[in-house]
């Protein structure tokens, strides 16, 4: 099984100034660690009304205005809409300048963008080097956007020599911003081992921190961890508790995991509709592993009404993303005639499919068709 850490950005400047944690007001520093303090103009002020009000073209005419007084605060939000193409065309060149000015005078969300601009080649070569030195600057003045990129080069280790521990240090000082994304990353490291040494107990604080500030990923990890008893004893109630609020927040792993807690009844009564419920939203939300398990429940009449036409389009389905399970089951179908024409052939296409990706049952069935 593999981790992909939480990038708390996926694109250079798509973060609007306003977010920031590396600007919070334009007059004082949120972090008290912004050496220096820059008027903002009165033209700056107005183009970010009209930047907060989505009216583009007007903003970009005010924020042309203050940069050219020198206003700091202009270049660094000038570089995102030209970086973004709002209010005027994309412009890599210009995104790559304003995000240059902003920087040298010391701004940390300008010095985060630069580094960005480096890192990926935006109206620049790329420059790995220049990239983490803009990085370094801009997280040591406390912006979460870069300590979270530094957090990122060092684990992945694709950019840089990979330092776990490097990583980790990073990702813990993002997390003092409360991140969601950076207790997420942490409670992965401490569940693991990465650059810090392996700590479960951790690791469930770091998850249910994440969980807290909405993170549906650290919400099942939460809620797999009271139901695995890492970190803390084992607790039913807590998983589905964390499970819920992942499953709500649209994460379709934790759909599918309350289901199964439901539907096989290992730590709570057996409930087929609140296990339909969660394979439906599961359903919903495109996993192949609820589509399968909800047409089985169709095909049977359990938990919900029994509906062979909708059994067999949800295993159709499923099987359409070469599910193993719902191949095999549209194998079976086929064969016997149960919602669809019997058809041999088409039986046989779908175990051999099932079988060629590893699936046991439908190599058992090829070889009982050919006695």
């Amino acid at each position: 099984m593999s981790f992909r850490l939480h990038a708390a950005v996926a694109a250079l400047l798509a973060i609007a100034l306003l977010s920031s944690t590396c600007l919070a007001n334009p007059n004082e520093s949120d972090s008290g660690t912004q050496k220096k303090r820059y008027p903002a103009t009165r033209d700056f002020a107005t183009g970010l009304e009209h930047y907060r009000n989505g009216r583009y073209e007007e903003a970009l005419r005010y924020l042309l205005n203050a940069a050219k007084n020198s206003d700091v605060y202009a270049y660094s939000l000038l570089a995102e809409m030209y970086y973004l193409g709002l209010g005027t065309d994309i412009d890599e060149g210009k995104a790559y300048r304003y995000s240059r000015l902003s920087a040298v005078s010391d701004l940390p969300i300008g010095q985060y963008r630069l580094a960005y601009c480096y890192e990926h080649g935006i109206g620049t070569e790329p420059d790995i080097e220049r990239a983490l030195h803009w990085y370094l600057r801009s997280a040591r003045q406390n912006c979460l956007e870069a300590q979270m990129a530094l957090g990122r080069l060092y684990f992945d280790g694709e950019k840089v020599e990979r330092d776990r521990e490097e990583a980790a240090k990073w990702y813990k000082r993002a997390a003092l911003h409360d991140s969601p994304g950076a207790e997420f990353n942490l409670g992965l490291l401490y569940s693991y081992g990465w650059g810090v040494e392996k700590d479960p107990v951790e690791a469930l604080r770091w998850f249910e921190e994440a969980g807290r500030s909405g993170d549906a990923r650290a919400c099942r990890y939460a809620g797999q961890a009271y139901l695995d008893g890492k970190g803390a004893e084992p607790d039913i109630l807590k998983a589905i508790e964390w499970l819920e609020k992942a499953a709500e927040a649209d994460d379709r792993d934790a759909c599918y995991m309350l289901a199964l807690i439901y539907h096989k009844g290992k730590t709570v009564a057996v409930d087929y509709t609140s296990a339909a419920r969660w394979y439906a939203k599961g359903t919903e939300l495109g996993d192949a592993r609820a589509q399968c398990a909800l047409g089985e429940f169709y095909l049977v009449g359990v938990g919900v009404e029994r509906d062979i036409g909708r059994a067999v389009e949800l295993i159709s389905l499923s099987s359409e993303m070469e599910y193993m399970p719902a191949l095999y089951c549209l194998g079976i179908l086929h064969l016997d005639g149960i919602g669809v024409e019997k058809d041999r052939e088409a039986a046989i296409a779908c175990f051999t499919r099932a079988a060629e990706l590893g699936y046991e049952p439908a190599k058992a069935a090829l070889a009982k068709l050919e006695r």
